[in-house]
């Protein structure tokens, strides 16, 4: 009988642990998919960082889905593989969706945006940053440079995220260009100028 029990024990453990619920930080970019494991008879929790506004999934007759400030409570009501997006002001999340009856499953996945990479010295070989200001009568904030590269593309990021009110007025002849843009007030995060030129990515904090 003793045998038995040792032997048992482990096994126990063991069935415990393939079971349990999982917490993780999905660090992703919109170039990539992220994964989420779900169990039935358990919900999931996707937290962002920012609110999110729609989601569309593969089969939506398979889930309950509530949306609480945000966050996103899922549901599986069968077993299925599918795919889900998640829409919020600044990006597209998607993520392929996995429901099964046994195993480990995540109980709580919080989202991040990928950092924006810093690059090295080669940073201002394309452009002159001149300066920036506030324009009270248009309530706009306006980003003067010069840029040898007329293909370059300009954004400005606060935090991870593109700001969405912006645009650029080029003037060909004396090689500049003004960014006007809208900061977020709500936002404590920093300004970044993204320049994409031929495949190069410079970037630039304001």
């Amino acid at each position: 009988m003793t045998r038995v029990l040792l032997v048992g024990v482990p096994l126990v453990l063991l069935t415990l642990r393939i079971g349990e619920a999982r917490v993780r930080e999905v660090s992703m970019d919109e170039r990539s998919m992220g994964s989420i494991f779900m169990r039935m008879g358990q919900a999931t929790i996707l937290r962002f960082k920012e609110k999110p506004k729609k989601v569309v999934i593969g089969n939506k007759n398979y889930f309950n889905i509530e949306f609480v400030d945000n966050d996103i409570t899922l549901q599986p009501l069968g077993i299925i593989a599918t795919n889900l997006f998640v829409y919020g002001d600044h990006r597209i999340y998607g993520m392929k969706v996995q429901v099964t009856s046994t195993g480990e499953y995540d109980d709580l996945l919080t989202f991040a945006p990928k950092p924006l990479e810093h690059l090295g010295p080669e940073l201002h070989q394309d452009f002159i940053l001149e300066k920036t200001f506030y324009c009270a009568r248009f309530r706009v904030y306006v980003l003067e440079l010069q840029s040898t590269k007329k293909k370059s593309d300009f954004k400005i990021y606060q935090g991870p995220y593109p700001i969405a009110q912006q645009f650029i007025v080029w003037s060909p002849e004396r090689k500049r260009a003004r960014i006007f843009f809208k900061r977020e007030k709500t936002e404590k995060a920093e300004l970044y100028l993204k320049v994409t030129n031929e495949g190069r990515v410079q970037l630039v904090k304001l």
